[in-house]
């Protein structure tokens, strides 16, 4: 069987306080270079703090008991509040983490933006800072930019039009967008097919 990842499930658990996490990161410093074993998809303990916020997908619930419940404590203000000084910690004692992708090709900075994370105090800046080079990679599935993600969590039955979410959401998009402009350019697979289309067009 799988070993024990005492940062690992500390990670995995939404509001875990920051002294509990760190206490297990100094007794297991090597496991925050470490993939989850138990779930198989790859991800540091910095993926899965910034995953904090996810929706589970019907998969997950079902091979997972606990998905909902960790999903609903991960938005409780408390957890979002911990979330960005755990990210912070995460990445002093392991800058390189921000580089890695999971199983499913995402990085931290992708899972944070999809969670819906802020950028001045819900820890975007903070990763981009460490990789800034992950706001250029798209999502292997969806084909989403960290920007687009980031647009795509704002769900609007949570938050009314000018609302403090609201503006946040706007301001982590401004951000990402001006610390990477170069985002906005039409993937090669977009321009592949316009191409056809022009083509087909002409003739």
């Amino acid at each position: 069987g799988s070993k024990f990842q005492a940062v690992h499930s500390a990670s995995s658990s939404p509001g875990c306080p920051l002294p509990l996490l760190m206490l297990a990161v100094r007794a297991f410093p090597n496991q925050i270079r470490e993939a989850d074993e138990h779930s198989g998809n790859g991800n540091l303990p910095l993926h899965m703090v910034a995953s904090w916020g996810i929706p589970p997908s019907r998969r997950e619930e079902k091979e997972d008991a606990r998905a909902q419940g960790r999903y609903v404590a991960s938005l409780d203000p408390i957890a979002q509040r911990t979330k960005a000084m755990v990210l912070s910690e995460l990445l002093t004692e392991y800058p390189d983490a921000a580089r890695v992708r999971n199983k499913r090709g995402k990085t931290a900075l992708a899972l944070l933006c999809e969670a819906g994370g802020a950028w001045y105090n819900g820890g975007v800046r903070r990763m981009v800072r460490a990789y800034p080079e992950a706001l250029n990679m798209r999502d292997r599935k969806t084909g989403l930019m960290p920007f687009m993600a980031a647009a795509a969590a704002c769900r609007g039955d949570e938050s009314k039009p000018g609302s403090r979410k609201d503006l946040g959401v706007l301001t982590t998009i401004f951000e990402l967008l001006r610390a990477e402009p170069r985002a906005l350019r039409p993937s090669n697979r977009i321009r592949r097919k316009k191409k056809r289309s022009d083509t087909k067009h002409h003739r």
